[in-house]
């Protein structure tokens, strides 16, 4: 089996409990006549970038490597090399995503992010947010491979602080599989409102202990969101709230946020928001970046071909229920033209 069937076997099976994908594997199929069809679709204009969009958009990545290897054959020629002539912009970015395996994909986006000048901290904290262990793991070691350098130090070489340690824990797997644990659960809950308690009654001016009590307070905040397993912590949440009155995110996370740095906020959020609903994060990541004031083609992008093959079926569910209006509604108001026609086919089962 080869190193990109792996891969994209290792997602399939971790991601089979919330398996919900709008695109399938096309059936019947023939790899060399889809390459064939491409062939053809090269030597047109506009026509020829619709063909080629209906044809990706409706294969699963497996067979979407199949017909860049009988492609490649066929013509003696770098299928992906051709698309990139092909196609300009965010088409360009987007069809060359969806050519890639997952996990090629997302270690991709996090060199983009943590290479050059900055980082670009949002797409460090949806990848890492979203992954269990045993993808981090294979993230990981993929990113190794392609990159040479280790995710932990590329990612370490470019972040700090509290953010950095909350980062770090999750790519190396650290959190932990256990669905709940009571005990866990009251001493997290005790530690981090008596340390809350104890920071407000510090008064400011007394820089050393403010400072000292302030750092303990973030380290064990992010300890306990870094390496508590997702179910643990929404049954903790709730009994946070029941314990004392307060919502865990208002009045943990918010109270603080003037504090903290704006990565180790946003980070701490989306955990708590993945904790209650991943399809509600990332939907709220598509709502977000389809703000007229500021597209992000790129984060719209990543989620819709990232999750396309998995579960974007119930990513669009969350969608509608939260903005009472259908994704597919917002991308064709938001986007034109084959870029719109690309992620509508991807969007739309």
């Amino acid at each position: 089996m080869s190193t990109s069937a792996v891969i994209i076997f290792a997602v399939c099976i971790t991601f089979v409990s919330s398996f919900d994908p709008t695109v399938h594997p096309a059936n019947p199929f023939n790899a060399v006549a889809d390459a064939e069809t491409l062939g053809a679709a090269f030597q047109l204009q506009y026509a020829g970038e619709v063909t080629i969009i209906n044809l990706l958009t409706k294969r699963a990545i497996k067979q979407r490597l199949n017909i860049t290897k009988a492609y490649n054959e066929l013509y003696n020629r770098d299928l992906m090399a051709d698309l990139h002539e092909k196609f300009h912009g965010e088409l360009d970015y987007a069809i060359a995503s969806l050519m890639s395996p997952v996990l090629d994909y997302y270690a991709k986006e996090i060199h983009y992010a943590v290479a050059g000048w900055g980082t670009t901290e949002d797409i460090l904290i949806e990848i890492l947010t979203i992954l269990n262990n045993n993808e981090m793991k294979a993230l990981a070691t993929r990113y190794e491979q392609l990159y040479g350098r280790s995710l932990k130090s590329d990612v370490e070489d470019d972040t700090s602080g509290n953010f950095q340690v909350l980062l770090s824990m999750m790519i190396n797997g650290e959190r932990s599989e256990a669905a709940y644990n009571e005990q866990q659960c009251f001493a997290d809950n005790k530690a981090i409102f008596e340390k809350r308690e104890a920071l407000m009654k510090t008064e400011k001016w007394v820089i050393v202990t403010y400072e000292k009590k302030y750092k303990d307070f973030g380290i064990t905040v992010a300890e306990v969101l870094g390496t508590r397993s997702y179910n643990h912590l929404k049954v903790c949440f709730n009994k946070y709230r029941a314990s004392y009155g307060e919502h865990f995110e208002d009045h943990v996370i918010g109270v603080f946020s003037k504090f903290w740095s704006k990565n180790l906020k946003k980070t701490l959020l989306a955990i708590a928001h993945v904790v209650h609903t991943k399809f509600g994060y990332l939907a709220k990541r598509l709502y977000d970046s389809m703000d007229p004031k500021n597209m992000n083609y790129r984060t719209l992008t990543r989620i819709i071909v990232s999750r396309s093959g998995v579960d974007l079926g119930g990513i669009k569910k969350e969608f509608e229920l939260m903005y009472s209006t259908k994704l597919e509604t917002m991308v064709a108001h938001w986007t034109s033209g084959n870029y719109q026609k690309f992620l509508l086919s991807l969007v739309q089962n």
